[in-house]
């Protein structure tokens, strides 16, 4: 009898807990907030993170872990702490309401207020603000110093009346030369004993990872420029004097130590200038060379590239930079616009449409090749050109041997295959090029130490190496029984490798990922592979991620200190970290039904910090130690949570009309009432069952439903996975989705089966568009940027990027595996415009006009196929925006009707009046149609 009174009250209590609880409406969505860019100091003494509402002003806050107390700072952002954590910089932000102020006021932009550097002393607690903040840099390695470059201080706003009459008139300005770079005030700042070197005109700065060396550019700025580069060494606070010349100067850059300096320079007066790369040492203190046109090596009529920074290598052994041809003078034109011809000639022999160069145009007409100046033999290299123009080169390697690609001879085959490029070895030294693999479609990449290129054969799926020296390739591979190509890959092309973990030191051992474990491969190809997990994860169903805990490392270290392992269970979908331990199956060290994070370490103590979350809990920071003991929580930022009702999720899966077992997610209401029925929405997008712990906060809609507001709101979310074959992903989806439909309401009794909803945006979209032409089963649908004509959108064009869609079609997401001549049946049968006539469901599309994946035409043709069936169908066109929405207003306006839409079909609420009369244009942007009738 106890026992049944204390269930009793636990019921009532539970009942009133959620009869005090509010759904979720639009008007709370800024209430919740996200943590960005977490990061912990070297000792682990303090951590930072910024809170960004998803409108409003964000704030910074400092977390002293020892003290374990906080410092929270509003409209603060981009927080660095220095080297040896007694200072905490970031900018303090004018607030937006202030700024949308002036902009009601049309106040031009240079009059708006700037930002603020903020220094908080982590010992004493004190601030200093620094105002009319452009940028501020603090060295990551050491020192006190700091630089400080200021913003123009701009002119008092005239706040008086705006009466002509009553204005002087004002001298017309003289047009600014664009070319010459503004300068304005820098001071470099000792954080500790309050020492300044400041300089009134500077237009870039750069300084060393130690603060020990500064480099400033400025120029007189007046009709003859003079520019020149001070040198300042903070140690003895004297500005120096390198170089100083009629002409302008650009992208002052400094090696990580602070030995050398570099820089663009031109006297050419000409609109089309050609540029010198000037190099400077800091420790003599002297302008020592100059690449330009007369430098050997140099080619003829090339010269700098200025669209592209100059930088050191790690050991300040070589500068590289890039080069280019210079630019001929444009003709004479003495032609009016009216009086020219402006035609786009499509040839079918260009390597690229159309389309595609015109997107490019820009990006190509900047476009420089690789070149490298050697500070020890004072030689130069030109490494690209238009023959290889991708060349790469790392920091941290030595830089004897790069790796060079090029796309040029497969260009064509982008429109309807895959990307693939020619491989080749380019030895620093000689300056010669060796082709190494022709139409290579997947990984390849070289060692840290420039020994081997790692590389995947998508032919034989296999990993090789190539022997730069041995000039040996080595297939590492094949004497396994397991894959390295994604084991789910399920579209018309030949699948890629898991990752790449990393090399260990001096190019000994490669780490590669299969789906579960992670395995050692001697890229020699003497000793045998060897799985360092113990194959663990495949006998658990865990699939092991690697976490590398030390930052600007070329090599892995598999040490305690240095590296973890983060499991993901393939079966429960819960998660954890474990410990690698050498010829030991993995060591768990903490594992949940949640989310963790990446893992993020202090570089010199056994301090961590990571997210963890679920569904219900917000993914707030934690800090423990690296056994992930003394576990600590850091964060709170959405404890407003608990006033909403939210919502609870649960893996289902059933077996599908081909007879496999799927997975999906099931959402439900927090105050759930098993003897009730309620509406289900259903959403998908291939799969989405590993996502069960994924939390998702309440927010406008950029394109799909929020299963949190949904649950809120009173509906069960159901996402099916879904898995295809080749030629029918129509039938693929139907046969996924209803299956699973039709699984869910025989499970679960409290699903009303009279009123169901479909929801998907893009590759979604299209299978809703589909779907509806299919069954009657669904009361309504939801379709975003959908694929209505196979037939016109395998021609058309991916407005973002210029790309021909094709390639999707043969070998990608679409998945009918042919072109259309050879399988045009294949098209019309996943075409849902040729159904039209069949469907029976109301339909709600959203289509932008500036979408850039898929043409809009699509949601047209649709809706004008529909609309001539006089069957209901309404379209949302945001204008000017693109695939998925960005701007806050449309995602409140696209959330308000996507949810009037499901309430009034699903939940017999009364339509608005958007729906059942229109906007007419002449309304457009007055009236939103919103009321209910």
């Amino acid at each position: 009898m106890r026992n049944l009174i204390l269930t009793f009250l636990l019921v009532f209590l539970a009942c009133q807990t959620n009869a005090q609880k509010q759904s979720l409406t639009q008007e709370v969505y800024n209430d919740w907030k996200t943590i960005q860019a977490p990061s912990i100091t070297n000792s682990g003494s303090f951590i930072s993170y910024k809170i960004q509402p998803q409108k409003n002003d964000p704030s910074i806050v400092i977390y002293d872990l020892e003290k374990g107390t906080k410092q929270v700072f509003e409209r603060g952002d981009k927080v660095t702490i220095d080297y040896a954590e007694n200072y905490a910089f970031f900018r303090i932000k004018p607030q937006q309401d202030s700024i949308r102020e002036l902009k009601i006021k049309e106040v031009k932009k240079e009059k708006f207020p700037h930002d603020t550097l903020r220094i908080l002393n982590l010992k004493e607690s004190i601030i200093t603000d620094i105002p009319h903040l452009k940028s501020y840099y603090c060295p990551d390695k050491g020192g006190e110093w700091i630089s400080i470059h200021f913003e123009k201080i701009p002119d008092a706003i005239d706040t008086t009346a705006t009466d002509s009459t009553n204005k002087e008139k004002k001298k017309p300005k003289k047009k600014k030369d664009k070319s010459i770079p503004e300068c304005t005030s820098f001071m470099a700042l000792n954080a500790g004993n309050k020492d300044t070197i400041s300089i009134n005109a500077v237009s870039d700065f750069a300084m060393d990872r130690f603060g020990k060396n500064i480099l400033l550019a400025g120029n007189t700025g007046d009709s003859l420029v003079i520019s020149y580069l001070i040198h300042i060494n903070t140690s003895n606070q004297k500005p120096d004097t390198l170089f100083r010349n009629e002409g302008i100067i650009k992208s002052v850059q400094i090696g990580d130590s602070g030995k050398f300096g570099a820089f663009f320079f031109t006297s050419d007066t000409a609109k089309e200038k050609v540029w010198t790369t000037q190099i400077v040492s800091l420790t003599e203190n002297k302008d020592i060379f100059r690449i330009d046109t007369s430098t050997p090596g140099v080619r003829a009529n090339w010269s700098t590239n200025i669209n592209h920074q100059a930088y050191f290598d790690e050991r300040e052994a070589k500068l590289y930079l890039s080069m280019a041809p210079i630019p001929e003078p444009a003709p004479e034109d003495t032609l009016l616009d009216e009086e020219k011809c402006s035609v786009d000639v499509w040839n079918w022999k260009d390597p690229l449409l159309q389309t595609q160069q015109l997107h490019d145009k820009k990006e190509e007409s900047q476009r420089g090749y690789l070149a490298m100046y050697d500070l020890t033999d004072k030689s130069f290299k030109q490494l690209a050109d238009s023959t290889l123009p991708n060349v790469r080169a790392r920091k941290q390697s030595p830089g004897q041997v790069l790796m060079g690609s090029s796309t040029l001879p497969y260009q064509q085959l982008v429109s309807w295959d895959s990307w693939y490029n020619d491989i080749y070895i380019i030895d620093t030294k000689s300056n010669t090029r060796e082709l190494i693999l022709e139409k290579q479609g997947s990984y390849a990449n070289l060692s840290p130490g420039e020994n081997y290129l790692l590389y995947w054969n998508s032919n034989d799926s296999c990993w090789y190496s190539y022997d730069i020296n041995e000039k040996k390739h080595h297939n590492l591979s094949e004497s396994l029984n397991v894959n390295f190509y994604n084991e789910i890959h399920d579209v018309p092309a030949l699948p890629s490798p898991y990752h790449v973990a990393g090399w260990l030191e001096d190019d000994s051992r490669v780490i590669i990922s299969d789906y579960y474990d992670l395995w050692s491969f001697d890229p020699s190809g003497k000793a045998a592979p060897d799985c360092i997990t113990q194959q663990f994860g495949r006998k658990n169903n865990i699939k092991f991620y690697p976490v590398n805990l030390i930052e600007d490392e070329p090599y892995l270290k598999l040490d305690k200190q240095s590296f973890l392992l983060r499991g993901f269970n393939d079966i429960t979908k819960g998660s954890g970290y474990y410990r690698y331990e050498e010829n030991k199956e993995p060591k768990l060290l903490i594992e949940a039904d949640a989310r963790f994070g990446i893992a993020k370490k202090a570089q010199e103590s056994e301090k961590l910090i990571f997210t963890k979350g679920t569904f219900k809990e917000y993914p707030d920071l934690y800090s423990a130690n690296m056994d992930f003991k003394k576990m600590h929580r850091i964060s709170d930022i959405n404890p407003q949570q608990n006033d909403y009702l939210w919502g609870e999720v649960q893996l289902v899966s059933w077996i599908s009309a081909k007879g496999e077992k799927l997975e999906g997610l099931l959402y439900t209401p927090e105050n759930l009432n098993p003897e009730k029925k309620y509406p289900l929405l259903i959403y998908f997008y291939e799969r989405n069952s590993d996502n069960l712990h994924n939390h998702r906060i309440p927010s406008p809609s950029r394109s799909i439903i929020n299963p949190t507001y949904c649950t809120s709101n009173g509906y069960v979310v159901f996402v099916p996975d879904i898995t295809y074959g080749t030629g029918h992903p129509g039938k693929d989806c139907y046969d996924a989705v209803v299956s699973g439909t039709l699984a869910m309401c025989d499970q679960f009794e409290f699903i009303d089966r009279s009123r169901m909803g479909l929801q998907g945006q893009s590759w979604g979209g299209y299978q809703i568009a589909h779907l509806v032409t299919q069954t009657d089963l669904f009361t309504c649908a939801m379709a975003g940027a959908p694929v209505s004509n196979m037939t016109s959108a395998y021609g058309g064009i991916r407005w973002g990027s210029g790309l021909s869609r094709a390639f999707q079609y043969e070998k990608s997401q679409s998945r009918i595996g042919q072109p259309l001549w050879e399988a045009p049946e294949l098209y019309i049968e996943n075409s849902p415009v040729f159904f039209a006539d069949q469907v029976n469901t109301p339909l709600l599309i959203m289509h932008n006009d500036e979408d850039g994946a898929v043409p809009w035409y699509q949601g047209i043709e649709y809706f004008s196929a529909l609309r001539r069936l006089q069957k209901p169908v309404w379209m949302l066109v945001y204008n000017g925006a693109p695939h998925n929405l960005r701007r806050w207003p449309d995602r409140m306006d696209l959330d308000k009707r996507m949810m009037q839409f499901f309430d009034h079909y699903l939940k017999d609420a009364p339509a608005p009046v958007w729906m059942t009369d229109g906007i007419p244009a002449v309304k457009k942007g007055i009236e939103k149609g919103f009321e209910l009738k």
